[in-house]
């Protein structure tokens, strides 16, 4: 594997471009990271919304996303609905008080997609986009991890999600 492949999977560079930029709305809103990126998921994939999902997507442990929701809950960022049909299923989704917190950080997310892909063709951006598809299922078929049944909504977060 070539180094600049290398380290684009490792998300070094990305990922502390990523949080250099979320630091600010972590610290207005008195969030973790974590707590962003439930939030943020949760927002964009409303039929992805158990605990389960959140581990399997966000990969977070599940002990680390019981604390996230429940955290969430109380400080009026979640709700937390029992399944109609079995109980032992809770979905959270986001409340009114999310708005700016989702806003502000679609707006982060946007700007990075623009400036990283500065200067790359829409036909260079397909190709990359392409190869990255791929890359990911085979990541996904290697950690044996089942495919994702729904596609999330925006360009942004299906990078986030899938190699995160």
């Amino acid at each position: 594997m070539k180094e600049n492949e290398m380290g684009l999977l490792r998300g070094g560079q990305f990922r502390y471009l990523m949080n250099k930029q979320l630091n600010a709305l972590c610290k207005k809103y008195s969030l973790r990271r974590a707590d962003i990126d439930v939030i943020f998921f949760l927002k964009n994939n409303t039929s992805q919304n158990t605990a389960s999902d959140i581990q399997r997507n966000l990969h977070i442990n599940k002990g680390y996303v019981s604390q996230i929701v429940n955290g969430l809950c109380e400080k009026g960022y979640l709700t937390a609905t029992p399944d109609t049909q079995d109980r032992r299923y809770i979905h959270y989704e986001v409340t009114e008080k999310t708005a700016e917190i989702t806003e502000e950080h679609q707006r982060i997310w946007e700007n990075l997609g623009t400036r990283i892909f500065e200067g790359i063709s829409p036909e260079d951006r397909e190709v990359f986009d392409r190869v990255m598809a791929a890359v990911c299922e085979n990541i996904t078929a290697m950690s044996g991890e089942k495919k994702h049944t729904e596609a999330p909504k925006k360009e942004l977060e299906k990078e986030f999600i899938c190699c995160s």
